[in-house]
C-alpha cells in the first residue's frame, strides 16, 4: 500500500511522527513524507523508514508558491498511485487535500488539528473558515484531533457530519509514551544542570509553561497574573520553554517583563522536556485556543497537576478537580488559580497522580495508533 503524508515542515514529524513511523515500520506501512525541504527531512529518511519529497509548503499564503506546491504534489500522487493521502495542518492540509482529490487520490483524510480561526476576526476570520470548508471538502475523511474539536466542527459546519471521525475515547493524533513520561525515570544529572540554568532556589514553588511564546498561547494574561501572584513575596518561580515566533508575537511589554522579571526565567526550546516536567510543581497554560495541547498531557503523565482554560481542546484534556482546575483568561483568575494549588501541596500531589493514571487510561500510545491503523491506514 502507498501512503503519503503532507506536513509544512520537518518539525511536526520530528515533534509528532518519529515514534510512529517506528512502529508502523513493524506493521509494514511505508511512507513517502512530503513538506518543505530542510536538513532533517532528508538526514532521518533512512533512519525512520520514510522516502522524503521535499515540496516547498509555506505557512503564510502565497498564491503562487502554494499553486506550484499542488502542481508538485499531483505529479508525485499520479506517479506512484497512493492509495492513501494524509494531510496535516491548516496550509498543509489544504495543499495536500486539494493535490490529492485532482490526483484521484481513493483514500484523502485530513487531521483537524485545531481550529486556526478561533482566534481571528473580520475576513481574516472569513478566509480561515472557508480554507477549513475546502480543505474538509476535498478530503474523504476528517479526523479531528479532541472531542471538542469535533463539536466545533459541526456547530461551524465545516464539513458533512459523517466525514467526522475521533481516534480513541477522548481523541489524539500520538497518545502520550508514559514510559518516556514517567516522573521515575528521569534523569538526575540532567535535571541538576537543568535546575541550575533555571535558577532555582529552595524552598520555591515551580510552576512551568511549554509552547510557543504567541498571544494565543496566553502568555500576556500569564504575565499580567505572574505579577499580581508574586506581589506579597511569594517563594515561587515561573518556567518558560518555548521561542518566540513572528506570527502572533508578543508585544514587547510582555517581553520586557519576561525578559527581565527575576522570579521567571526564559529556558528556549528545550530538547529535553522530561527533565524539564521534573524541575515543576504545577504546569500552567491559559490558551486561548488548542486541537489536544500535547504539553498537558506529558505534564500530567509526569504527576504534575495542571491549570488550564476551557478553550477548544485544553477542556479536554484534564478532569476538572482530580487531574487539574480550570480558569478564564483573566489574570486575576489564573493568579487565584495559581494560589490555589501553591497554598495545597497535598492537591498538587494528588491530582499529578490523578493525571498520570488518566493519561495512561485514555491516551496510551500504542493504542491510538492501532486504531490509527484500523481507521485510517486501510482502503
Amino acid at each position: 500500500m502507498q501512503i503519503i503524508q503532507i506536513f509544512s515542515t520537518s518539525k511536526f514529524l520530528r515533534d509528532f511522527l518519529e515514534e510512529q513511523l517506528l512502529y508502523f515500520r513493524k506493521k509494514n506501512v511505508y511512507w513517502t513524507m512530503a513538506c518543505t525541504q530542510d536538513e532533517r527531512l532528508l538526514n532521518d529518511a533512512a533512519k525512520s523508514g520514510y522516502i522524503p519529497l521535499p515540496v516547498d509548503i509555506l505557512r503564510k499564503i502565497t498564491p503562487l508558491k502554494d499553486l506550484a506546491a499542488i502542481v508538485r504534489l499531483i505529479k508525485a500522487m499520479r506517479n506512484k498511485h497512493f492509495d492513501i493521502a494524509i494531510a496535516h495542518t491548516p496550509k498543509g492540509g489544504m495543499i495536500g487535500m486539494i493535490a490529492a482529490r485532482l490526483a484521484g487520490v481513493p483514500k484523502r483524510v485530513y487531521y483537524r488539528h485545531g481550529l486556526l480561526f478561533e482566534t481571528a476576526k473580520g475576513l481574516k476570520r472569513k478566509l480561515l473558515i472557508a480554507i477549513e470548508k475546502l480543505t474538509a471538502a476535498c478530503a474523504t475523511e476528517v479526523i479531528c484531533i479532541s472531542p471538542s474539536v469535533l463539536e466545533q466542527s459541526i456547530r461551524y459546519r465545516l464539513n458533512r457530519p459523517g466525514k467526522n471521525k475521533l481516534i480513541g475515547p477522548r481523541g489524539s493524533f500520538n497518545g502520550i509514551n508514559a514510559i518516556k513520561f514517567d516522573r521515575s525515570k528521569q534523569i538526575p544529572e540532567a535535571v541538576s544542570a537543568l535546575r541550575e540554568r533555571a535558577r532555582i532556589k529552595d524552598p520555591e514553588v515551580i510552576f512551568g509553561f511549554a509552547g510557543r511564546l504567541v498571544n494565543d498561547k496566553g502568555l500576556n494574561e500569564l504575565a499580567a497574573a505572574w505579577q499580581l501572584f508574586i506581589k506579597d513575596g511569594k517563594k515561587a518561580r515561573l518556567l518558560v520553554a518555548g521561542s518566540y515566533e513572528q506570527r502572533d508575537a508578543l508585544p514587547q511589554a510582555t517581553r520586557r517583563y519576561l525578559e527581565k522579571e527575576p522570579s521567571v526565567t526564559l529556558l528556549g526550546e528545550l530538547e529535553d522536556m522530561v527533565s524539564y516536567y521534573s524541575l515543576l510543581d504545577v504546569f500552567i497554560l491559559p490558551s486561548h485556543r488548542e486541537g489536544l495541547p500535547t504539553v498537558l498531557l506529558e505534564a500530567a503523565a509526569m504527576e504534575l497537576p495542571v491549570i488550564t482554560t476551557r478553550a477548544t481542546g485544553c477542556v479536554d484534556a484534564i478532569l476538572e478537580n482530580k487531574t487539574g482546575i480550570f480558569t478564564t483568561t483573566a489574570p486575576e483568575e489564573i493568579a487565584a488559580k495559581m494560589d490555589f494549588y501553591y497554598k495545597n501541596h497535598h492537591l498538587r500531589v494528588q491530582h499529578g497522580q490523578e493525571g498520570r493514571r488518566f493519561v495512561q487510561e485514555y491516551f496510551h500510545q500504542e493504542q491510538i495508533w492501532k486504531e490509527t491503523l484500523e481507521q485510517v491506514l486501510t482502503i
